[in-house]
């Protein structure tokens, strides 16, 4: 495709990963953070957003059964996640992570800017592992009040 190029997006914090299973839209997605100083410099692969911490943040997706990044449509690819000795990193990813990722940059109507650039492989330089817990909430015990009709408008 015209104007389609691969980049390298190196050494961000890896938030959000969702490249082995869908997320609930579908897709496959993570989110790359990094020093607002690097803006000039990613600020073209997407809508940066500021963070509570001072970064910056750019979400990258994919479609995994999107033909043009399958050549062949209705066909799953798989995004390539690898560690610093090029072995597959089988484990899922946590946040604050850092990696490199590899992108391929094409128009995009809809896009922010008018190109959106799409995760083709993620390199793990430092591993978080992600490890769930039990509850999606912490329980937090509050005293018991006496609601008055009036104190809830």
């Amino acid at each position: 495709m015209q104007n389609e190029n691969v980049q390298y997006i190196r050494n961000v914090t890896l938030n959000w990963v969702s490249l082995k299973e869908e997320d609930k839209y579908g897709k496959f997605s993570l989110q790359i953070e990094f020093p607002k100083d690097r803006l000039p410099e990613l600020g073209h692969h997407g809508n940066a957003k500021p963070l509570p911490n001072g970064n910056m943040a750019i979400s990258l997706n994919t479609n995994p059964l999107h033909g043009k990044e399958t050549k062949t449509p209705g066909v799953r690819k798989d995004i390539k996640i690898i560690n610093m000795s090029n072995e597959e990193v089988t484990v899922a990813i946590g946040n604050g992570s850092t990696g490199d990722v590899k992108v391929v940059h094409r128009p995009s109507p809809k896009a922010f800017n008018g190109m959106k650039s799409y995760p083709l492989a993620l390199c793990v330089r430092n591993l978080i592992e992600y490890v769930p817990t039990t509850d999606d909430f912490d329980i937090v015990e509050l005293p018991e009040t006496e609601a008055v009709a009036s104190d809830n408008f």
